[in-house]
């Protein structure tokens, strides 16, 4: 009998068990999440994938992606068994459009309301032959006879200011100078803009009725939903309007001269408003008039709520030489002069003195590097770093750069993680030349040198632009400088007219 009743017991048990355990499954809830992320890119035939680890979900899309495409991209979600994935409170089911130039999150809510976030992130990956490939041989729309020009990225496209001449410059055949403005949104091919221009309080000349933005040496800078065209002159040969050359003759033919400071803006990249109207320059507390400022080739930032600019170039005498500009705006039009300060009483801070050097942000801080002073020659060469938090205190961070020296003219673009440098003029004891090398840093002060392709020929002066930690790059000037107070464009130059996209990881 105990026999017996030992093995009931252990029956009962057991039964007990496991329908206690059945009762215990059956009332978890079904775990809540997403199992597959996909994106394509506005006009993409293809889909991305996302790889999910933990809640943090990284799309890897080509190196040479715009920003346009990703600005308007269909992202689909699937939930596990008995979610659903929202965005922005909205369940997505077969797919929404979102603007995936930053980071979005998702959220998968289950049927208790229980909800998980999930942060969407994309970046640009390296192409299946390599990090850097060539997207065009030449500029393709373009004028003939270009002399200059400036890129940016703006409204999802891709901008350039053009500066283009046409004639030799006799009577029979006088000299024009064309400034344009091209729009192009996928950086290959480029559609002159036909913008508008408002005159509203412009003072024209008589007969004239309309204006030009732009000139030699104008830059593009964007700043509160607002692209600049800042500086730049009229040299060579009138305008489209028959204004003629800024130039001054002494008996020994025309020399530079520069009169007015241009400066004009545009909220849609079509409709222009001139800038200079009104302005005014504060030098020191005291108000000077807007075209003290004159110049060309300047260095522009937008940093800590400011527009910053550096350096520069004016004439004088018939000679293109460093304009020492430092000047802050809060509304892109009015300029006041910046002192800046060094924050150890050991190094006397300069970068209100460099020209030719790199200006821009990384890690929330403004940096200046490389450049030189006076003019061009080994002695003048600068290879301090400094850096800035707030664009008046400066640290010196290195007397010396690590990895290079001497560098002028060199293309600098920055991503979260690191920074490249791209190309430049070396100035040494051998004479000019120009550099086809690339540099990476993570710090500003240790460069190292990364991988070019063969086919990316030695380049100074490029145009470059940010596209997430991709660069890309507009051709540059093949040859060393020939100017002796180093500005960047002379007759010359011979340019490269291609277009690389290069992966910043």
């Amino acid at each position: 009998m105990k026999v017996k009743f030992s093995w009931m017991y252990l029956a009962a048990l057991v039964a007990a068990f496991t329908w206690t355990s059945c009762e215990k499954e059956d009332s978890v809830a079904p775990a809540v999440g997403i199992t597959e992320i996909k994106v394509t890119p506005e006009g993409s035939a293809v889909s991305y994938t996302a790889a999910i680890n933990g809640y943090d979900a990284v799309v890897a899309v080509p190196v040479d992606m715009l920003d346009a495409a990703l600005a308007a991209a269909t992202i689909e979600a699937t939930p596990t068994m008995g979610s659903e994935v929202l965005y922005n409170n909205e369940t997505i089911g077969a797919g929404v459009v979102v603007d995936l130039t930053s980071p979005v999150t998702l959220i998968a809510k289950g049927a208790d309301g229980k909800t998980v976030a999930y942060t969407v992130t994309v970046t640009r990956a390296s192409a299946a032959d390599g990090n850097m490939l060539v997207k065009s041989s030449k500029f393709i729309g373009f004028p003939a006879g270009l002399i200059d020009y400036d890129v940016t990225y703006f409204n999802n496209k891709f901008y350039a200011i053009t500066t283009a001449v046409s004639g030799t410059g006799t009577e029979e055949d006088p000299m024009v100078e064309y400034y344009q403005l091209f729009s192009s949104t996928d950086g290959i091919n480029w559609s002159e803009v036909k913008y508008n221009a408002s005159t509203e309080g412009v003072v024209l000349p008589e007969g004239q009725d309309g204006y030009v933005i732009g000139g030699e040496g104008a830059r593009l800078a964007v700043y509160n939903g607002r692209m600049y065209v800042l500086g730049g002159a009229r040299t060579k040969g009138a305008d489209i309007y028959g204004n003629a050359a800024e130039a001054d003759d002494w008996g020994w033919g025309p020399l530079a001269r520069l009169d007015s400071w241009r400066s004009f803006s545009t909220a849609d990249g079509v409709n222009f408003v001139c800038d200079t109207i009104g302005a005014v320059y504060t030098r020191n507390e005291d108000v000077r008039s807007i075209d003290d400022i004159a110049a060309a080739h300047v260095n522009v930032v937008s940093f800590d709520g400011k527009l910053f600019m550096q350096g520069g170039y004016y004439p004088a005498f018939g000679m293109w030489q460093g304009a020492r500009r430092y000047l802050s705006s809060t509304d892109g039009k009015n300029w006041n002069n910046v002192t800046p300060a060094s924050t150890s009483e050991e190094n006397a801070v300069d970068v209100h003195q460099r020209m030719g050097n790199a200006f821009f942000v990384y890690k929330n801080k403004m940096w200046c590097l490389g450049g030189y002073k006076n003019f061009v020659d080994p002695g003048m060469m600068v290879n301090s770093v400094w850096s800035s938090e707030d664009g008046v205190n400066w640290a010196m961070e290195v007397d010396s750069v690590k990895g290079f020296s001497n560098i002028f003219d060199a293309e600098v673009l920055a991503t979260e993680e690191a920074v490249y440098l791209f190309g430049g003029n070396i100035c040494n004891a051998e004479g000019a030349t120009v550099s086809n090398k690339i540099y990476r840093s993570t710090d500003c002060i240790n460069w190292e040198e990364v991988e070019a392709p063969e086919t990316f020929t030695a380049r100074r002066h490029i145009a470059g632009v940010a596209q997430g930690n991709s660069a890309w790059l507009f051709g540059g000037i093949a040859t060393p400088s020939g100017d002796t107070y180093g500005y960047p464009v002379t007759d010359t130059d011979e340019f490269a007219t291609d277009t690389w996209v290069r992966l910043m990881n």
